[in-house]
């Protein structure tokens, strides 16, 4: 089983990063970047649920830094699977590293079989478990009906379809995927001036749009019906 990630550049970087020409970077903060001990855990997800309705115990494991070629690395390892473990549905990752990686694929490869290997394409940020300890979870690119979801990846399914959705609370945290939507109520500063009040866009009968990524922050003390300014 493989891994090809990338690591997430500096801030300090990241302008330099963007401007390169060439797909390699020779530069990064060290200070965090650095994948000679830092490890990935893999679990291996089945389709089916045993004939009793419960669901197959997975296959977990790491894997470790085997290569790296410019901006990419590569991490490699093996699982013990039995023959009668079934069809691979997903793979759950947990990023030991203390900062988020992008991860472009997962390539799992029988012993000694490389014509039938299953890639996983994945191309996502995976945030680091040391500021979300839940796992993600890549699914093979095989679609389903929600009716037709097989047994053994319907909880999956359904958390990964929660964690995305959210619940219209709290306020988002860099690390999470949620695709949240609320009105424009941040674009005063109504505690900083009367002057800089602004009206809320969207959201009524009349003008239900524009709408913007919702972001929890907290309501103003002056008008409950804006949201405070990012601060950054």
């Amino acid at each position: 089983m493989s891994l090809l990630m990338t690591p997430k550049p500096s801030g300090q970087y990241m302008n330099y990063v963007q401007s390169l020409p060439s797909p390699c970077i020779d530069h990064f903060d060290q200070s965090w970047y650095d994948t000679s001990e830092s490890q990935y855990l893999t679990v291996l997800i089945v389709f089916h649920l045993t004939g009793t309705g419960l669901e197959k115990e997975t296959i977990a494991g790491y894997t470790n830094k085997a290569s790296k070629h410019c901006d990419k690395v590569k991490y490699e390892g093996e699982f013990s699977v039995p023959s009668t473990f079934g069809e691979v549905g997903a793979v759950v990752v947990e990023n030991e590293h203390l900062k988020e990686m992008y991860l472009h694929n997962i390539v799992l490869t029988p012993a000694g079989d490389n014509a039938t290997s299953l890639t996983i394409d994945c191309r996502s940020w995976v945030h680091s478990k040391f500021d979300n300890p839940e796992k993600r979870v890549f699914f093979t690119s095989k679609s389903y009906l929600p009716s037709q979801t097989p047994s053994g990846l319907e909880r999956f399914r359904k958390k990964e379809l929660a964690n995305i959705r959210g619940d219209g609370t709290g306020e988002r945290k860099p690390f999470e995927r949620i695709y949240d939507y609320d009105t424009y109520n941040d674009l005063g500063d109504p505690d900083k001036s009367e002057d800089l009040a602004r009206p809320v866009l969207g959201g009524s009968k009349e003008f239900p749009y524009p709408r913007r990524c919702r972001t929890g922050r907290p309501r103003t003390k002056k008008d409950p019906l804006s949201e405070e300014r990012s601060s950054s």
